[in-house]
């Protein structure tokens, strides 16, 4: 968004008088005060595009959509789960090897 538009009007910058014998400051001071005023302005109003925000919790709800949308099995981890895939392993590991010694000596 561009406010550079929407500014019109005169920059003001209103201090105490300095003490007597003191100088303010100068004009090239303030124009670089104003400048840098102008850049933070603009730093600050934000990126302008809208947020999506999403909770942090991940519920269950969430988490089979995550995995419907990669391809993965849902599953919650539970020692019986976990367990039952660990034996799974074991017994394709036993398979496969049972089927390479097979070959190797047929």
């Amino acid at each position: 968004v561009d406010y550079a538009s929407r500014r019109w009007g005169f920059f003001a910058v209103v201090m105490p008088t300095p003490a007597e014998g003191a100088a303010g400051p100068s004009k090239k001071d303030i124009d670089e005060f104003a400048e840098r005023w102008v850049q933070v302005t603009e730093r600050a109003t934000g990126f302008g595009e809208s947020l999506a925000l999403e909770p942090e919790d991940w519920d269950e709800a969430r988490l089979r959509a995550l995995c419907a949308k990669h391809g993965w099995e849902f599953e919650w981890m539970t020692e019986d789960g976990e367990r039952h895939r660990r034996m799974e392993i074991g017994e394709r590991l036993a398979r496969e090897q049972g089927a390479s010694a097979a070959a190797a000596g047929g």
